[in-house]
């Protein structure tokens, strides 16, 4: 809202492709003139602000790093499930025991075979 009240940026966001972004968009800016009667109808204002309706890129930015953060941790993944098997082969830390990691991992040959909560 611009600080006279005169113009009403209204931001929207689309769950699709781009295709459907633009299809969304040019039948809000279509229906624009009515959506305006609309608001002026619930507001208690002198003037009607001016509607522009704008795409909120910050919405797909938000599910592109989301979507990068996943493809990580889904790679990281299997990094991490190598390292406990490779512990759990034997090795022990000197006292005897393996430090309860062969109770994570009962078959040391397949980490995440046995305990489902991990």
């Amino acid at each position: 809202m611009s600080r006279d009240l005169q113009i009403a940026t209204v931001l929207v966001s689309v769950a699709g492709s781009e295709a459907d972004e633009r299809k969304t968009l040019r039948a809000l800016q279509h229906a624009r003139g009515h959506l305006q009667k609309l608001v002026g109808q619930n507001l208690q204002l002198r003037r009607c602000p001016e509607l522009r309706i704008r795409v909120d890129k910050s919405v797909r930015k938000v599910r592109e790093t989301l979507r990068l953060i996943e493809a990580n941790r889904a790679e990281s993944d299997g990094d991490v499930q190598l390292a406990p098997s490779q512990k759990t082969g034997g090795e022990q830390d000197g006292s005897g025991q393996d430090g309860g990691q062969a109770d994570q991992f009962p078959d040391s040959s397949s980490p995440g075979s046995g305990d489902s909560s991990l």
